[in-house]
């Protein structure tokens, strides 16, 4: 269990007054620990499935991460019933965060840094827009937060326009300070059957997949194989992370593991529980004794979440089309379990909309309080954090350090951190 701080004592840290909304009473509760929250695990986890969250947001997600990047953040997990209804659950954090002159306390949503997550808030429609106004009010009015940032989060997501509701209704607290499209996130719908999906692809996408397998096949004793089990799961993650990261040197590049801070060790957790919860996948593709090709993905509800992928780099296995082939087998497995929709991350690559993808933007809403000082201390970070992105990151990490023949190392912590 973690060990979050609980600024009283008992189960719940805070008991805050009921709410208002039309004819129904909405209550709320503030917990700062996750062993206070382990009885609530089954019922938040339903809740996620039934309002269309993601998997990001999930109790086990959530524990896990928290156990990871929580070191020195103030947790605030929000609690929402109508009557004895589970309605919302909002875990947030509070992070103190300075750049050079300019110190800003943040409310965040967990998840939100230091992994590739989409963190729409798990709370049923009819009340979105009273919950957000309770966060405000209580991180902006009662814990002394600058401001807070809402994502990243899906435009087409009604969470979305109800943190800009709340945000109006409430002008005397807060304003928006900046709403924008950080990026894009991918998402492949799976038909009832594989041979539907290869005829949903164009004519030479089919082609070339088919031509891939057949050539693989006759070269080589092909075997594909899916590992869930928390017995085989430690290994053959271990085994991929290791292909992973070779793939990813072989461009000059550290790969994930070695881009984000804490990366192995925060998946290595996460594989562990989600195995035992029965939302692992881990595909494996073997051509006679060796692993060619592997992907890295969770199971939550309909839909899956592909989280990495690896393969053989050497030049005699490009003409198979491994990434790719791998990705088709990996579709062929989950349709039979009724996975109708595939999350294959964000940002923009090509071979995934060639595979059925389609693009939805992700959008992050930062709100300032309406405070003396906060939001020329909003403006200050936000433009030394601009900076920070633009040269550090977009020029440096990602155009010059792969180039240069020294070794680089992982992201900074205080660009991820300062991402607004």
């Amino acid at each position: 269990m973690s060990a979050l701080p609980v600024s009283s004592p008992g189960h719940l840290a805070l008991d805050a007054p009921r709410l208002r909304l039309g004819a129904r009473r909405l209550s709320f509760e503030i917990v700062h620990s996750f062993d206070a929250l382990d009885h609530l695990r089954t019922q938040w986890d339903e809740l996620v499935a039934q309002v269309g969250s993601r998997i990001y947001l999930t109790y086990d997600w959530c524990k896990v991460w928290w156990e990871h990047y929580g070191r020195g953040r103030d947790a605030r997990v929000f609690v929402f019933r109508e009557a004895e209804h589970l309605v919302g659950v909002v875990p947030m954090f509070i992070d103190d965060v300075r750049l050079g002159p300019a110190k800003l306390r943040l409310g965040k949503i967990m998840g939100s840094d230091f992994t590739q997550a989409i963190c729409d808030l798990p709370v049923c429609t009819p009340w979105a827009e009273a919950v957000i106004n309770e966060i405000m009010e209580q991180l902006i009015a009662n814990d002394g937060c600058d401001a807070i940032v809402f994502g990243p989060m899906l435009q087409a997501s009604g969470r979305i326009n109800a943190v800009r509701a709340a945000a109006k209704d409430r002008k005397d607290l807060v304003s928006i300070y900046r709403d924008r499209v950080v990026t894009q996130q991918t998402t492949i719908v799976l038909p009832a059957s594989a041979d539907e999906y290869l005829s949903s692809l164009s004519k030479n996408q089919r082609f070339n997949l088919r031509k891939g397998w057949r050539r693989l096949t006759d070269d080589f004793d092909v075997e594909v194989a899916v590992v869930t089990e928390p017995g085989e799961a430690a290994e053959e993650f271990g085994d991929f992370v290791q292909m992973h990261t070779q793939q990813w040197q072989s461009n000059g590049m550290l790969g994930h593991f070695g881009d984000w801070p804490g990366a192995e060790a925060f998946n290595r957790s996460l594989v562990s529980v989600m195995s035992q919860a029965g939302r692992l996948r881990l595909l494996r593709l073997r051509a006679n004794d060796r692993v060619v090709a592997r992907q890295y993905s969770l199971v939550f509800g309909n839909t899956c979440y592909c989280r990495l992928a690896a393969r053989a780099v050497q030049r005699d296995w490009d003409p198979y089309g491994l990434g790719r082939l791998s990705l088709m087998k990996l579709f062929e497995r989950l349709i039979p379990e009724g996975v109708h929709q595939v999350d294959v991350g964000t940002g923009t690559y090509e071979y995934k909309l060639r595979l059925g993808g389609e693009e939805h933007n992700v959008r992050s809403i930062l709100i300032v309080a309406k405070r003396s000082g906060a939001r020329r201390r909003a403006r200050v970070f936000c433009a030394l954090a601009d900076a920070i992105d633009r040269f550090y990151y977009r020029l440096w990490y990602c155009r010059i350090a792969p180039r240069v023949p020294f070794r680089h190392g992982p992201l900074w912590t205080t660009w991820i951190r300062s991402r607004v």
